[in-house]
């Protein structure tokens, strides 16, 4: 199975106005310092369309502002880099395997819930 995976950034928390901590220092408008996630994986198995969604937030490091990107400017390809900077390969790769083991056992259930006969 072939799983798919997605960022949607339904929302992002900026700073009014912020000043790094460069000298000299960067001051700027609108400054993203927190970013809303959902992390989708989706597969389909023989025509059944399956999904696994991870939902988030993730701190960015804003101290530096030397290679500020306006906020008019952002695309979600921008963001989906600054988050998986932040968080490192090796989170990334687990939240995939988590949502894979999700999907899996959305898929392939081993347990079930029963009711009493009437």
């Amino acid at each position: 199975m072939a799983n798919t995976y997605t960022w949607d950034f339904p929302a992002l928390d900026a700073h009014v106005e912020h000043t790094d901590a460069q000298d000299p220092a960067n001051t700027e408008t609108n400054v993203v310092y927190n970013v809303h996630y959902r992390y989708t994986a989706s597969v389909t198995v023989d025509g059944e369309d399956y999904t696994a969604t991870s939902i988030g937030t993730q701190s960015l490091d804003v101290e530096d502002l030397s290679t500020f990107s306006a906020f008019a400017d952002l695309t979600a390809s921008v963001v989906e880099g600054w988050v998986e900077a932040a968080m490192g390969a090796e989170t990334v790769q687990m939240m995939k395997d988590g949502l894979d083991g999700t999907l899996l056992s959305t898929i392939t259930p081993t347990t079930i819930t029963l009711t009493l006969p009437a």
